[in-house]
């Protein structure tokens, strides 16, 4: 092959892999954006895992203040809605279920609205990150009093806002996270509530919400107490307690999120603010 040849063929083989990295560097901004299902999957598998780094708070409220009214831009909060994430904790997340989160937080950003977890890793956390990634507001609660014990569990503090608590005045004093006061400050600001696999605390936080009448999101296939909302809402249904808010399930977190929005408009319509609606509400089946 003669010198000219040469240099052509290696010329064509630089651009292809020069393609082929370029094609490869993609912005988490970019997948939120862009992707929702299978290809949303792929991305979060492929996704190399990076240690965590210390990001402080935009602003750190205490255990009395209302994290919400501590946003930014609030000419717009009243008709902002607060999604209240409400999921499984932990470091190992399944990248199918990640990338449904990461979905779930960009959508709720790019609809305006607020996205607001219990400040801990796993899928909450997932579904702040996709928030992030799309420039929306998150709020994180706390289990714990101080900053500083909240870095130590290993939680995450990346939050425009990150709420403390402390023990109930029964339990003050004792060397525990507030996990159950956390549950019930989680519900307490939230407008609605989606609920992804989940453990004891996540099933905590639903018993609020219902009782509470928050709409209720279940992104359906993604195990723990996921799966068992419907038997748990038809359980006290029967017993003479059916909620007092949409029950709704899904498992493409987009329309989830549309679907929640479209529940609390119309709630709002009914007159009722951040919830209840009164004895007179009926679910449509």
């Amino acid at each position: 092959m003669s010198p000219g040849a040469q240099a052509a063929r290696h010329s064509g083989a630089d651009r292809v892999a020069r393609k082929a990295a370029r094609a490869s560097r993609v912005k988490p901004a970019r997948v939120a954006r862009r992707t929702t299902g299978r290809q949303a999957v792929r991305l979060a598998a492929s996704r190399p895992s990076k240690p965590k780094a210390f990001i402080r708070p935009r602003r750190i409220v205490s255990p009395g203040a209302d994290p919400i009214l501590a946003l930014p831009r609030l000419r717009a909060r009243r008709s902002r809605i607060v999604f209240g994430v409400m999921g499984g904790a932990g470091d190992v997340v399944p990248p199918a279920i990640d990338a449904k989160m990461e979905v779930i937080g960009a959508r709720i950003a790019q609809r305006g609205h607020v996205t607001l977890t219990g400040a801990c890793p796993g899928l909450p956390e997932s579904a702040a990150r996709g928030a992030r990634a799309e420039g929306g507001l998150t709020v994180g609660v706390s289990s714990y009093s101080s900053l500083q014990e909240h870095v130590d569990s290993g939680s995450p503090t990346d939050f425009d806002v990150l709420k403390l608590t402390e023990l109930p005045l029964v339990q003050r004093g004792e060397d525990r996270p507030n996990y159950m006061g956390r549950e019930i400050d989680n519900i307490t600001h939230s407008d609605v509530i989606i609920i992804a696999g989940g453990r004891s605390g996540t099933l905590g936080e639903l018993a609020i919400a219902l009782e509470e009448r928050r709409p209720i999101g279940v992104l359906t296939g993604t195990g723990g107490i996921a799966d068992i909302v419907k038997e748990i809402v038809d359980a006290s249904t029967k017993a003479g307690k059916p909620p007092g808010a949409p029950v709704i399930y899904d498992s493409n977190p987009a329309r989830l999120v549309a679907r929640l929005e479209q529940a609390h408009r119309q709630m709002q319509k009914k007159g009722g603010r951040r919830g209840p609606l009164g004895d007179g509400f009926r679910v449509r089946k």
